[in-house]
């Protein structure tokens, strides 16, 4: 069992490490301050000690020193076989270069996840235990006690403190203009070898319209002088792109100048980033969608009252005319019979706005073409003034799905309003609806005469906030929440389009039965995937703090 020593000012971190790591099955020691900390190695070795930098009373750099001193061992001439890996929230370049000279193991800048910290720490142990079996031959001794003598500027001593770094570490040549070393870690973050790297163009990491940028930043960069430069995109090997925050600096090795490069990937971090502010910015448009709905219910409610006094009017109006002479007037008679149908026109379309403002999400059993038919009633008489008209084929059974009305409902006024606009070039067009079932399937189409979709565009249509419209006329997030309805109700979509002829949709949804089925299924996996689910990772920010732990 590997013994570990936690040093670090944080309370919570300290007991929150040590429970993770003894979940690992690893012996755990904890200190608040460098002082505790050096008391506990008077009796304790453990294999590896995690020490903050920064810390009230002595620094994690002078806790190092005094680790690493041969006058702190109890058994005079020789040295604790201690790893110690520093931990960070602003690492410097000479602060880097410092506690790597003092010979620590490796150091994490934070925020740190547990997985990756966990991952050095057996590295660290793996590396004593080399370490110890080479001490056991008088050859391995003889071969060890050279390279602790050797000078720590040559350059054989960076590549020994580089080689089992978990950043990528990249040393340009700069006389030469190669790449002299490349560690473990850059290699597999390119996907190079070492050899190839030495071996190529040094701009050919890095995309081509970011060279000169390159030149400017790094390749210019005067000895002694360091430059840190943020979200740098790099080639791998299969030419994909990835991002890195790059931290360089010029030193002279044995009279010869060279740049180190410390590469951290935030490719991931990056990717997390950008979809954080693309969910922002989709519960802002969600906001503000709930904000017209419950408007445009208030409308609905406000107009429902004074037609529904129209209506009782024209009722008793019609009742007595009927007993009089005027009933037999035919300019009358028509009058009120255009009257009692606009009136039923306007209920219609109120209760079709009703149902598309609803925002309740539950899904029940959905009669597929009564919904067909309210949103066709809300917009026909808008786009007939258009020139635009709906053409149903509904099948004669009703199909039902397990749905809601109220999503379901945008569904049909995204695609509607989409084909809107793909035909409001033409003279006139046509949206043509048909719903089938197929099996335990019911088919939905929806087609249109618009201008379609280019090729290379059609399969990012789903993408969050992708749009081919001009600025202003479209957010880019219709279809990615069709999208997203659709897979709600275990359903499938697809598209096909061609330029100048048209677009159809079709989305296939399992009948309400079948679906049915499907919703127990899913519990069930659930409630083995609760069980499965193990793990937990450590966050901690720049200020120390503790954010969260992710599961």
């Amino acid at each position: 069992m590997s013994t570990i020593l936690i040093i670090d000012d944080e309370k919570l971190l300290r007991d929150r490490l040590k429970q993770l790591f003894e979940m690992e099955d690893y012996t755990v020691f904890t200190a608040e301050d460098g002082i505790s900390g050096l008391k506990i190695l008077e009796t304790e070795k453990p294999e590896v000690v995690i020490l903050d930098v920064k810390m009230p009373g002595i620094d994690g750099v002078e806790v190092l020193k005094r680790i690493k001193d041969k006058d702190n061992c109890k058994d005079k001439g020789k040295k604790k076989n201690i790893e110690v890996i520093m931990v960070t929230g602003h690492a410097s370049m000479e602060t880097v270069v410092e506690i790597l000279r003092l010979g620590a193991y490796d150091y994490v800048q934070k925020p740190v996840t547990f997985e990756e910290l966990e991952i050095i720490v057996k590295r660290a142990i793996q590396k004593q235990q080399v370490e110890k079996e080479l001490l056991e031959s008088q050859i391995a001794k003889r071969e060890w006690k050279i390279k602790h003598d050797t000078v720590l500027e040559s350059e054989t001593r960076y590549k020994m403190l580089f080689d089992n770094f978990s950043i990528g570490v990249l040393i340009l040549g700069m006389e030469e203009k190669h790449y002299t070393y490349a560690n473990g870690a850059v290699c597999e973050m390119l996907d190079y070898t070492p050899q190839e790297l030495s071996e190529m163009d040094i701009m050919s990491i890095y995309p081509k319209d970011e060279h000169e940028r390159i030149k400017k930043e790094l390749l210019l960069l005067e000895e002694g002088h360091k430059k840190t430069a943020e979200d740098i995109p790099c080639l791998k090997k299969d030419n994909t792109i990835i991002y890195v925050d790059m931290n360089s600096k010029n030193i002279r090795i044995n009279d010869k100048l060279y740049q180190i490069n410390i590469l951290k990937d935030i490719t991931l971090s990056k990717q997390l980033s950008q979809e954080k502010e693309e969910m922002q910015k989709q519960i802002t448009i969600s906001s503000r969608l709930a904000s017209l709905g419950e408007m445009s219910s208030g409308i609905a409610h406000e107009i429902n009252n004074p037609l529904y006094i129209i209506s009782l009017n024209l009722e008793t109006l019609e009742g007595e005319f009927s007993k009089s002479e005027i009933n037999k007037n035919p300019i009358i008679s028509e009058a009120f019979k255009a009257l009692t149908t606009s009136t039923e026109r306007i209920t219609k379309i109120i209760n079709g706005l009703r149902s598309y403002t609803h925002f309740d999400e539950s899904m029940d059993k959905m009669d597929i073409n009564d919904v067909i038919n309210a949103s066709v009633n809300i917009l026909k008489s808008m786009y007939a003034k258009e020139f635009i008209v709906f053409e149903m084929n509904l099948h004669a059974s009703n199909p039902t799905i397990l749905g809601n009305w109220g999503l379901f409902q945008q569904i049909m006024m995204n695609f509607f309003s989409n084909s809107k606009y793909a035909m409001k070039n033409m003279s006139k067009g046509k949206i043509n609806i048909i719903t089938k079932v197929i099996s335990d399937l019911v088919v939905i189409e929806i087609s249109d005469s618009g201008c379609g979709i280019p090729e290379d565009k059609i399969y990012k249509i789903f993408d969050p906030f992708f749009t081919t419209k001009p600025i202003g006329e479209g957010s880019g997030i219709g279809l990615n929440l069709v999208h997203s309805i659709v897979n709600k109700m275990h359903g499938h979509i697809k598209v096909d389009s061609k330029i100048g002829v048209g677009t159809t949709f079709t989305i296939t949804f399992p009948t309400y039965e079948k679906a049915q089925l499907l919703e127990e299924d899913n519990t069930a996996t659930n409630i083995i995937k609760s069980q499965e689910k193990k793990g937990m990772a450590l966050i901690v920010d720049d200020e120390k703090d503790i954010r969260g732990l992710i599961s």
